[in-house]
């Protein structure tokens, strides 16, 4: 069952020129996609990462690299 698009509070950051990165826009979502599954799960790392379809290491790499609080 494939789960519903996230929904996406804010922009990522802009450039100079007035365009998205790729490298920001995709952070933006991977920390918009990690903190919403946190949340649904209670802040659960297994049951998040299990939702998102990654190891648990893979999501505490991301946590960490995207600033994360984890509960």
């Amino acid at each position: 069952m494939n789960s519903p698009l996230p929904h996406v509070s804010a922009a990522p950051p802009l450039d100079g020129r007035g365009l998205i990165r790729l490298k920001e826009a995709r952070e933006h979502l991977e920390r918009q996609m990690v903190s919403d599954s946190l949340a649904r799960n209670g802040g659960s790392i297994t049951a998040a990462a299990n939702e998102l379809g990654i190891s648990r290491t893979v999501i505490c790499e991301l946590i960490a690299k995207l600033g994360i609080a984890a509960a």
